[in-house]
Parts: C-alpha cells; sequence; structure tokens
C-alpha cells in the first residue's frame, strides 16, 4: 500500500519541477535574444568612417591623424600668409603678401605633390581643383624653402585652424596629385595616395596613369616655357619676379631671370652679390 501511493505522487512531484524547467529555459531563451539584438544594433548604428565620408566630414579620433595641428614654427618667416591671385597648375599657385613697402608676389609650389602637367590627362581637371580650393581665399603657407626655380615649397592651409583643409592632402586624396617620394616621406600624403588607387579616384580610374615626371622626361629636350629673356635697354635695375630679388647691371645674374621686370632702386630685395 506505502508502494502504490507513492508511486501516485510521483506526477504530482514530478509537474512543479518541470514547469520550473520550462520557465527558466524560457527566460534564458528571452536574455538571449535581447543581448543579440543589443549587439546587432551597436554594430548597425556605429559603422566606422570610410573612404567615401569626405574628408572634411570625419568628425571621430582618425581625424586627429589625419588632420594634424599645424607645426609650430620657431621662426615666424617660414609661414607666409596672403591671398591667392593666381593658379599656374594643379600645384603652383601665387601669393599675394603684404608687406611693408608694397605687396609682393610670391610663386608657391605645394611640396611633397606632384599633378599631372597641362597637357597631360587630368592636368585640367587638377587645376581646376586647387582653384576651388583656394583661388581668391587667404591661405596660409607653411614654407620649407625654395625649388631650383626659385618657387617657395611649402604646405598650403586654407580656412580657419578649426575648419582648416590641408591642401595638398586633399589633392593626393582626391586623386589628382601623386605623392612625390622622391622628395617626400610624408606618410600622410603616402597613405592618401594608397586610398586613391583603392578607390579608383580620379586619375587612378585611369588603367595606365603616367607619372608627371616620367611624362616631363618624355618632352623635347630645350623646350622653352616662353620668349627669350633681353634685358631693358635703361634702366639700371632689375626684379626677379619669381624670387623679389633685385639685381643691377652689374650683376652676373642679369639677363638670366625667365620672369622679371624693370624696377626702382628700392623694390624687393637687394642681390646678395651685387647689392641690387
Amino acid at each position: 500500500m506505502l508502494q502504490c501511493h507513492c508511486l501516485r505522487r510521483i506526477p504530482e512531484l514530478w509537474k512543479p519541477t518541470l514547469m520550473r524547467r520550462i520557465l527558466l529555459t524560457c527566460l534564458a531563451i528571452l536574455v538571449l535574444a535581447g543581448c543579440q539584438r543589443d549587439w546587432t544594433t551597436l554594430v548597425d548604428t556605429e559603422p566606422s568612417p570610410t573612404l567615401d565620408t569626405p574628408l572634411m566630414e570625419r568628425n571621430d579620433a582618425a581625424d586627429a591623424e589625419e588632420w594634424p595641428a599645424i607645426p609650430e614654427q620657431d621662426v615666424k618667416t617660414d609661414w607666409l600668409i596672403g591671398k591667392v591671385i593666381r593658379v599656374a597648375d594643379g600645384d603652383t599657385l601665387t601669393l599675394l603678401v603684404d608687406e611693408k613697402d608694397a605687396p609682393k608676389e610670391i610663386r608657391v609650389r605645394l611640396e611633397g605633390i606632384d599633378c599631372p602637367e597641362a597637357g597631360q590627362p587630368w592636368g585640367t581637371r587638377a587645376k581646376q581643383a586647387l582653384s576651388e580650393l583656394v583661388f581668391q581665399q587667404t591661405v596660409k603657407v607653411w614654407s620649407i624653402g625654395q625649388d631650383r626655380y626659385g618657387r617657395t615649397l611649402g604646405r598650403v592651409y586654407v580656412g580657419e585652424d578649426d575648419e582648416r583643409s590641408d591642401v595638398n592632402l586633399a589633392l593626393v586624396a582626391q586623386g589628382l596629385a601623386w605623392h612625390y617620394k622622391r622628395y617626400s616621406d610624408d606618410e600622410l600624403l603616402a597613405d592618401a595616395e594608397i586610398a586613391a588607387k583603392r578607390e579608383r579616384r580620379g586619375l587612378w580610374a585611369d588603367p595606365s596613369p603616367v607619372a608627371p615626371w616620367h611624362w616631363r622626361a618624355k618632352q623635347p629636350k630645350g623646350k622653352s616655357e616662353g620668349p627669350a629673356f633681353t634685358p631693358p635697354a635703361d634702366g639700371k635695375h632689375w626684379l626677379n619676379t619669381t624670387t623679389g630679388v633685385r639685381h643691377n647691371s652689374t650683376c652676373e645674374n642679369w639677363g638670366k631671370t625667365k620672369r622679371g621686370r624693370p624696377c626702382g632702386p628700392k623694390e624687393g630685395k637687394a642681390c646678395g652679390m651685387c647689392g641690387g
């Protein structure tokens, strides 16, 4: 009788235990489903920046690498501030800088990059892009010296400090300039070129783009940029409008300047050899 009574109670003891197990199982499934939904939402709503995102619209931590602070210079003359009054091609512009005596024009060659030449594919587009960025704008140029043509080499920035654009970097990122590795080891320019190639932006959409230094090497030798220079018949001073240096008629550089004009005895800065 005892055995039968115990057997009759087994279903009563078993049912609550089974219900608890079922409830616990359901609760666990709901918890896991909620975690999975939260994780999916996190992944879908917080994507990392892509190469398609415009450079000036990136506001995350990556900006610190892509838009480094403008370098502080010990020598103030390393900085030029002026208005862009002329754009010659994709990597050359003319800056009008206020001086004590009179405004001075300075030709600036964008450092670390090389754009397609005027006769090359994408040469006109590169010039247009530079014009859109800086023409008639006040820019800040970090000067690092001069090239063999007397142009100031520099990194060009446009806009306010908190919304500035690195013009050299922007042209490379758009696929309108090469990183000029022969003269620059800048990592930002190198990374921008790699990204532009990968995304086939600008000139990288062409199957076999020709670097401008290779294109220039194939041009006919002796090709001149303009008519030969003839010194003025009268006058005692000549101003090299590229460098702003003044020469007098006794100087060995007299007559060798490709770009210049007659000037007064106080224009520009005196030549270190002839005294101007």
